[in-house]
């Protein structure tokens, strides 16, 4: 699919900050890294997709550049899409006006039923989320025992470990 020049210069910026962030959380968790120095090699691929682009936006050399582009963003290239706003859009918060908690204990029928580790809620889409799991509010920090991840902007929710029957799971969004 060919994607217009413009829309590929603005994921790489957006990509080109998304890895900065991503190589520091590898670096100081000790991880390792999967491309060193990507933000730099997407800023320098970037900044010649702009001036090919500046000079003959038709050019074949243009579109080249720009699926080298593409390519180089990656793994990064869906969360730069729903940033800049290629994903859609995402309904802003209104002050006083929070969705309504989720608060259950697990079994078959519940959200996140016995055995499973992850749920979508769109209705917190926009939000900052706190969990709160058999009491104890969690972290996102994957050096502890249990820890989450949330994308506000795609609303998906897991967790580091699979609930068990009876377990208290309480989800609260936040402005």
């Amino acid at each position: 699919m060919s994607y217009p020049i413009p829309d590929i210069i603005q994921w790489a910026k957006a990509s080109q900050a998304l890895s900065a962030i991503g190589e520091a959380n590898n670096l100081a968790y000790e991880q390792g890294t999967i491309e060193e120095n990507l933000h730099v090699k997407l800023y320098t691929e970037r900044k010649s997709l702009e001036y090919s682009y500046a000079q003959d936006p038709t050019s074949n050399q243009t579109y080249q550049i720009g699926q080298g582009v593409l390519a180089l963003c990656g793994v990064y290239l869906f969360e730069a899409q729903a940033a800049s706003g290629g994903g859609g859009s995402i309904t802003p918060v209104i002050p006083g006006s929070l969705p309504d908690p989720i608060e259950f204990e697990a079994s078959a029928s519940t959200p996140i039923p016995t055995g499973g580790n992850s749920l979508s809620i769109s209705t917190f889409i926009g939000y900052n989320l706190i969990f709160v799991y058999k009491g104890q509010t969690q972290t996102t920090l994957s050096t502890q025992p249990i820890y989450f991840t949330w994308n506000k902007t795609t609303g998906n929710f897991s967790f580091s470990i699979n609930v068990q029957e009876g377990d208290l799971i309480q989800l609260y969004p936040t402005a």
